[in-house]
């Protein structure tokens, strides 16, 4: 957790830097932050400490002492399999109850954070513009950064930009009122230059006042500067922010909504073309031809010549009979309807696609309740009979091995989400992917482990290939001697 803490740190350290937050505040964040990484730390935990238990047991030959009073392997990894499921329960009713909340919470804090204001700092000679309808520039300030020398604002508050005042002063100290609301900026030994008439041409010359001051007291609203949290009940309905009866029954209203869109562009597509029917088939229409087909431009512009004619040939005697006005503004027009259709239904086209695009998202999310439960039990049955199997413990080949299996397991787990998000697989077997792939590893290396197989042992394989391992030459010291015989 605190590996992946770091690594969140990272990504949003510009969103958090500069802008004054409270302690509570980044304590809060990273609470949410915590609960959003569990389903990655999890897994990768029981992977980690299962390989690393077993990795002791083994190196201490603790695991041979229990298998020669004759315990299995399963029979010993049976109190850890009972804790295991019991803890798989637990992540999935996170999973499904905390998760979406923590998810909500979080998302809704680093929105307000990401839209707060840098906090108020004033350099030296430069110039500062995150206070709205202000310009402020310091040539000096003291250590404490509370009193200034020279400064010079460019003040258009007003919103208004043909009015113009400048504001010079030898020295100034500001002073936070309201709790950090506001901010009253005291001049001393200034003067303001400020237009009396609005520029409404430009390269003219208007008149202008200058005033003198000993003491000028300047507010300035700091509410943009404060955290304004945002309702978290803005996010409820993200389909991240949802338990799985939840994800369920927005998937229902969104098919739904999905079909009455659908039916909504046939009966369009059918208003915006004139339909004959084949003689006979009253009840049954069919399109006929490809001439049968005639875009009504509108309602009265269709020769009820044209409508009475047979269903052979209707378009094209009727066609022919115009006059050569005519005949070009038909074409002109339907030329014209054709390429709007296309648009319209390429425009819906883009539309349905998002919409099912959307759908599969509820599908996914429904699915991810599920394989964090199921990751926790195959990846317990992938490292406890691999350290059995390689009996090494401590923090090297177990952290070793468990990065390999665990990298191993979110590439095919992001792979198969990310072609289930562009609707090349089901959502099904896009979140399921991973645990049908590392099953059978995991039920491989028990079998292999609970048999006490060689699988990992490199004499077994130099046999197998008639080669022999390069030993290091012994010397024996001689007790009566120092010489090395």
């Amino acid at each position: 957790m605190i590996f992946l803490i770091m690594q969140f740190l990272w990504k949003y350290v510009d969103d958090l830097m500069g802008k004054g937050l409270e302690w509570y505040v980044i304590a809060e964040l990273l609470f949410y932050a915590s609960a959003n990484l569990v389903p990655m730390a999890l897994p990768l935990a029981i992977l980690l400490s299962s390989i690393m238990l077993f990795g002791n047991l083994g190196e201490s030959s603790e695991l041979t002492a229990m298998k020669s009073s004759g315990l299995s392997l399963l029979r010993i990894m049976r109190p850890l399999t009972i804790f295991i499921f019991l803890l798989s329960f637990a992540a999935f009713l996170f999973a499904n109850y905390l998760w979406p909340v923590a998810n909500m919470k979080f998302r809704s804090l680093i929105f307000d954070i990401q839209q707060q204001k840098p906090s108020l700092s004033l350099n030296e000679k430069s110039f500062y513009n995150d206070i709205p309808g202000y310009s402020i520039r310091i040539m000096e300030k003291n250590k404490k950064g509370d009193e200034f020398k020279d400064v010079l604002i460019f003040d258009h508050s007003e919103g208004n930009v043909v009015y113009k005042r400048d504001i010079w002063a030898e020295g100034g100290s500001i002073e936070q009122i309201n709790g950090g609301k506001a901010m009253i900026f005291h001049l001393t030994n200034g003067k303001i230059y400020q237009e009396v008439q609005p520029r409404m041409v430009k390269g003219g010359v208007y008149p202008y006042q200058k005033i003198y001051f000993k003491r000028a007291n300047l507010n300035f609203d700091l509410s943009a500067f404060q955290l304004q949290r945002t309702n978290v009940d803005v996010y409820n309905t993200h389909y991240e922010m949802l338990n799985m009866e939840q994800l369920a029954t927005q998937e229902d209203s969104l098919k739904v909504e999905m079909r009455r869109k659908k039916e909504e562009l046939a009966r369009n597509i059918e208003r915006r073309y004139l339909l004959f029917r084949k003689a006979g088939s009253a009840q049954d229409p069919e399109i006929v031809a490809t001439g049968s087909i005639i875009p009504v431009l509108k309602p009265n512009s269709v020769d009820t010549n044209l409508l009475a004619a047979t269903p052979s040939k209707p378009i094209l005697q009727s066609f022919e009979a115009r006059s050569r006005e005519d005949k070009k503004r038909i074409v002109d027009g339907a030329l014209n309807m054709a390429r709007g259709n296309v648009d319209y239904l390429i425009g819906r086209r883009d539309e349905f696609n998002g919409r099912d695009e959307f759908i599969q998202r509820h599908r996914l999310e429904w699915h991810r309740k599920l394989t964090l439960s199921v990751a926790c039990i195959i990846l317990f049955f992938i490292g406890a009979p691999l350290g059995a199997i390689i009996r090494k413990g401590g923090l090297g080949a177990p952290i070793v091995a468990s990065t390999l299996l665990f990298i191993l397991y979110y590439i095919i787990s992001i792979t198969g989400e990310k072609m289930a998000k562009s609707g090349v697989i089901d959502p099904f077997w896009g979140m399921w992917i991973s645990s049908i792939i590392l099953f059978p590893v995991g039920f491989f290396l028990t079998y292999k482990s609970n048999r006490d197989s060689t699988l990992f042992d490199l004499d077994f394989y130099l046999r197998i290939l008639g080669l022999k391992r390069l030993k290091k030459p012994k010397f024996a010291a001689n007790e009566n001697s120092s010489t090395l015989q």
